[in-house]
């Protein structure tokens, strides 16, 4: 005799329903509102954000929400260089950031080299007596150090610094205790020193091995770093108000040594490869660099850059242009 068929009960059918509603609501859930971390994003001023392809306007905070993974932000606000910030958003939990812009120069034309604000007043010199060099604090009328059977002495200075140049030498003084120190033996030929703002780092345009080198000196530390090109130290000069950047006309760059120098990521950062000619803001301690004008013809390289009272200045055959960093009246992203 054969047996009804057996069938669930209609208890059992609507549990195993309820089971598996409970299964997917919890995949959902778990995709769409649990497995998420936290960006909180900070600045000073309104800007914008860009991640996963989303914008987001933001006042001074932005908070979004991510699935866990690695992305990369781009940050935004207009009159700014563009800020690219790289994470790992981990599941559950917060990641803060905070983004300093920095303002993207520009460029005024001055009509004539007569406009042209005057020379900075020297803080140092030295008076010679016989044989003997005092060097002196102009602004506190005082004798810092003294120096013997100096040439043609060249001072700079930043911060507590003073360099003199004189015979292909180089000494640094401390302002504060005069005590001065000879760097580099007679192997190395010392062309020029910049002394950079506040006196940690100078740049030494060398001689040596039979090559052109610039080096970077370390105050503080006292190391030195060699760069990977060189560049006429008419071209080469310290941004006023840094310690570790620099404006470079690009044209001016010569490489020294092989692939994957800093010359090569400093090119590729500032994606000119096609037009090497343009004035650069280097980062010496990112790398990069950043172009602030761009020459359209040979005939429009400048002559030289000077630094005036804290201003940076291109100068041409007949004018001069100044790059300023000072903020324009925007307010939108």
């Amino acid at each position: 005799m054969q047996e009804d068929p057996h069938y669930p009960s209609r208890w059992t059918v609507l549990t195993v329903f309820i089971v598996l509603f409970m299964m997917i609501a919890g995949v959902f859930a778990w995709a769409f509102y649990f497995n998420f971390g936290t960006l909180v994003m900070r600045s000073d001023g309104p800007f914008r954000l860009q991640v996963r392809g989303e914008n987001y306007d933001c006042t001074t905070t932005c908070e979004v929400s991510l699935p866990p993974g690695d992305y990369d932000a781009l940050v935004q606000k207009q009159g700014y260089f563009d800020e690219t910030l790289r994470f790992f958003m981990p599941r559950w939990q917060t990641v803060e950031a905070e983004v300093s812009f920095r303002l993207i120069p520009y460029v005024e034309t001055l009509d004539s080299l007569e406009d042209l604000p005057d020379q900075d007043a020297a803080s140092y010199e030295l008076e010679r007596s016989g044989e003997e060099w005092t060097l002196l604090d102009l602004n506190n009328e005082r004798d810092v150090t003294l120096f013997l059977s100096l040439q043609d002495p060249q001072i700079d200075n930043g911060g507590d610094v003073i360099s003199v140049l004189d015979q292909e030498r180089v000494f640094f003084v401390d302002k504060n205790t005069g005590r001065k120190q000879r760097r580099f033996g007679e192997e190395v030929v010392v062309e020029h020193v910049d002394v950079s703002p506040e006196g940690k780092r100078s740049l030494l345009f060398v001689e040596a091995e039979d090559q052109k080198q610039v080096w970077i000196w370390f105050h503080e530390s006292n190391e030195l770093q060699p760069l990977s090109w060189y560049a006429d130290p008419e071209f080469v000069k310290w941004d006023p108000s840094s310690d570790y950047k620099l404006f470079v006309v690009s044209d001016q760059i010569q490489p020294q040594g092989g692939a994957g120098t800093l010359f090569d990521e400093v090119l590729e950062s500032a994606q000119i490869v096609e037009n090497p000619l343009a004035l650069l803001h280097v980062n010496l301690d990112t790398r990069k660099a950043d172009e602030v004008f761009r020459f359209s013809e040979e005939s429009e390289k400048p002559t030289s850059l000077e630094l005036r009272q804290g201003r940076l200045f291109m100068i041409f055959a007949e004018r001069a242009q100044e790059v300023v960093f000072r903020k324009l009246n925007q307010t939108s992203l």
